[in-house]
């Protein structure tokens, strides 16, 4: 008689360590909460909050940089819904009418522009656990690029450097020169 056991699979998705969402390997997750994504604009019936997806909001700080990030992926099919690194001018506003949801400004999809973005976490509590974690990450972020642009102050073959290469047009940067600024976030082309 043959054993059963051999013939139970179970059928677990992998989750994928690079789905346009980056390397989660040197990363730890400062926070966890299940939420819904949504995006402001055109939609069928005109300017409109459009579904991003549901899943894992993670803030995530990179263990060699200390560099903190929001990722979101989709809960099924861990395509990415968010992934951007928190930055100075991203700030929490409540969301009218609703004790659970935010929303904020961030450049999604590799976009320059800002794009009004909503977080819907499942209740008031998660919410504000949520914009303690936020803001303080921000802030973390904040400090780490004031650190590093006092620290190195653009030095030849710096990331910083890379960055003013980046932003001015100047120098031939590769695309690994540009992955890694995207990383650290030492500087970026907004800061000039």
């Amino acid at each position: 008689q043959r054993s059963t056991d051999a013939l139970v699979q179970t059928s677990v998705p992998p989750s994928p360590a690079r789905a346009d969402g980056g390397d989660e390997e040197d990363e730890e997750a400062v926070l966890v909460l299940k939420a819904k994504m949504f995006q402001w604009g055109e939609g069928n019936s005109g300017l409109q909050w459009r579904d991003r997806g549901v899943g894992e909001a993670r803030l995530l700080r990179h263990a060699k940089t200390g560099v903190m990030r929001l990722l979101v992926k989709r809960e099924k099919t861990f395509k990415v819904c968010v992934n951007h690194i928190l930055e100075e001018e991203m700030e929490l506003v409540a969301n009218v009418g609703c004790d659970r949801s935010w929303t904020y400004m961030a450049r999604v999809d590799g976009s320059t522009e800002h794009e009004k973005l909503a977080i819907r976490l499942a209740d008031a509590d998660a919410a504000a656990q949520f914009k303690a974690a936020f803001d303080s990450a921000r802030d973390s972020n904040i400090a780490l690029r004031r650190e590093a642009a006092s620290s190195s102050a653009a030095k030849p073959g710096t990331c910083a450097d890379a960055g003013h290469r980046l932003s001015t047009g100047a120098g031939d940067a590769s695309m690994s020169t540009v992955r890694e600024v995207d990383e650290l976030t030492i500087s970026s082309p907004a800061e000039g």
